[in-house]
């Protein structure tokens, strides 16, 4: 039962540098605003539940091009990601033995923000 999605989903989640110091309610509410993004995405691409093992990749589109660090995007990303899989049977867990979040990287200039996130699954 292996396969392959991947999910497209308009905008680009938040860098750690706008969140990292910002109330713990923006930072929940961002996260789960992804979750959600997320688990649509992972609805729409019929990706199947009870699955073994996840590796994810991801590109970020942006309209400018300028120096961005990757693990800054993908703090949200791979947490939302990981907990949406588990939460909506997807995966048993998200630790590293179910679940691995490698690259991440940027496209710019683009006409519009977006993430497309890459799923390998077995």
């Amino acid at each position: 039962m292996g396969g392959s999605a991947v999910l497209s989903i308009p905008g680009t989640p938040p860098s750690y540098n706008t969140t990292a110091h910002a109330h713990w309610r923006k930072v929940r509410h961002e996260k789960q605003k992804w979750e959600g993004f997320l688990h649509i995405a992972l609805m729409e691409q019929r990706v199947p539940r009870k699955l073994n093992f996840v590796s994810a990749s991801a590109t970020l589109h942006f309209k400018q091009r300028r120096r961005r660090d990757a693990i800054n995007h993908l703090v949200t990303l791979d947490k939302a990601l990981g907990d949406v899989l588990q939460a909506a049977g997807y995966l048993e867990d998200d630790t590293p033995e179910f679940y691995r979040f490698g690259t991440l990287d940027f496209v710019a200039p683009s006409p519009e923000p977006l993430t497309l996130v890459h799923l390998d699954y077995r």
